[in-house]
């Protein structure tokens, strides 16, 4: 179920997502998804994402966090990723702070 979830998730927009959740749904019908989603163990890496802010001198941001750990787990799942957004949205400084 997992497999299904991170291999389709990141190929569709985000209002797509509630379609995807239905269908994972339909096929492990007896599956409960709070249950049965493994909490991440992200180890010391929270950690070190609030020390990067620190060294590199960037105001701390939730979301830039969050963004952070979504792109450790796409590096888990996926050969390779892309950063696409609009202007000044926290691309480059994602990467630097990485």
């Amino acid at each position: 179920m997992k497999a299904v979830r991170d291999f389709n998730h990141s190929k569709f927009a985000t209002e797509e997502h509630i379609i995807i959740e239905g269908i994972i749904k339909d096929i492990f019908q007896g599956a409960v998804p709070d249950v049965d989603k493994p909490i991440p163990d992200y180890g010391n890496l929270k950690e070190a994402i609030h020390q990067s802010f620190e060294t590199c001198k960037i105001d701390y941001s939730r979301n830039l966090k969050i963004k952070a750990l979504q792109f450790y787990e796409i590096q888990r799942s996926k050969h390779g990723c892309m950063f696409v957004g609009e202007p000044q949205s926290g691309k480059s400084t994602l990467i630097y702070l990485l």
